[in-house]
């Protein structure tokens, strides 16, 4: 697991990282009973895909990038990997949250 990344702020709270805080949502909402790799029946993995290519149902390359998370989030049907077709719900989610999933998604590595 990685480390928490933690940053003081001047009024001595503690404010946590993009990373952590997408840590927290994807945990919050369910996302890694699906995501984690533990059951792969479920959904794609998260680990190690940052950066790399998925292919889609069309035989589409598309990379993973932060792009990819949004769209994946938000429209979850519009690109599709594997047989994963119906599974994903869209959420809807701040903008804030989607870039703090993606930081968490691309500390897994590529």
């Amino acid at each position: 697991m990685l480390a928490l990344l933690l940053s003081a702020c001047g009024d001595g709270t503690i404010e946590s990282s993009p990373v952590d805080r997408g840590r927290e949502l994807v945990q919050d909402l369910g996302c890694v009973v699906c995501h984690d790799g533990s059951r792969p029946e479920l959904g794609p993995d998260w680990n190690g895909i940052w950066g790399q290519s998925r292919v889609d149902m069309n035989g589409t390359a598309v990379p993973v990038d932060a792009d990819y998370i949004r769209s994946s989030i938000v429209f979850p049907q519009q690109v599709v990997v594997g047989d994963f077709r119906g599974f994903m719900p869209p959420y809807a989610l701040s903008e804030n949250e989607i870039a703090d999933i993606a930081a968490f998604v691309e500390s897994l590595g590529s």
